[in-house]
């Protein structure tokens, strides 16, 4: 074969490798001004998340109605590190950057004013003011094992009547 016939094949392969894939949708700016976890976040949280993140269900591992359980994050690591929205995975599922981890999965998304809230609060250190699961701090979650990623929704309840001392006679 010759150049003149390889050319053609060349600039292909250039193209295709050259050219711009989709862009990601960006990110909305953080909310100017303090933003307030009871007045600001807290209504976003109830409605958008905590169906499937909140006190009763933990899907991925992952429970937002509590700072510390947030930060300890779900099966694939924190929600967000306080200081860095633009890291977080919670701004980054909100807004759809991965259309595989987009949240809420189903229904309308966050809009540009709610995702620049949530920015701005995580970026002004995430803090929850007193505990939004109630004044109760939550249980600590266990997380799930195995190959399945699905939580029973089950991981985090409280069971009163299992001690954790042993009492097998010695």
């Amino acid at each position: 074969m010759t150049i003149r016939h390889l050319l053609p094949a060349a600039v292909l392969v250039i193209g295709v490798v050259a050219a711009p894939a989709a862009d990601p949708p960006k990110l909305p700016p953080p909310a100017a001004g303090k933003v307030g976890f009871d007045a600001d976040v807290k209504p976003v949280l109830a409605a958008q998340c905590f169906k499937c993140h909140g006190p009763d269900k933990q899907k991925g591992g992952l429970r937002l109605d509590s700072r510390a359980a947030a930060l300890e994050g779900g099966n694939s690591g924190p929600a967000f590190v306080p200081g860095k929205s633009s890291d977080s995975k919670l701004i980054h599922a909100a807004v759809g950057t991965d259309p595989d981890l987009k949240m809420p999965p189903t229904g309308p998304a966050l809009s540009a004013e709610q995702v620049g809230k949530l920015r701005a609060w995580i970026d002004q250190g995430a803090d929850y003011g007193t505990t939004a699961s109630g004044g109760v701090s939550p249980p600590r979650c266990a997380r799930p094992t195995g190959r399945s990623s699905r939580s029973s929704g089950r991981l985090c309840r409280r069971d009163s009547t299992r001690s954790t001392t042993s009492s097998a006679p010695g």
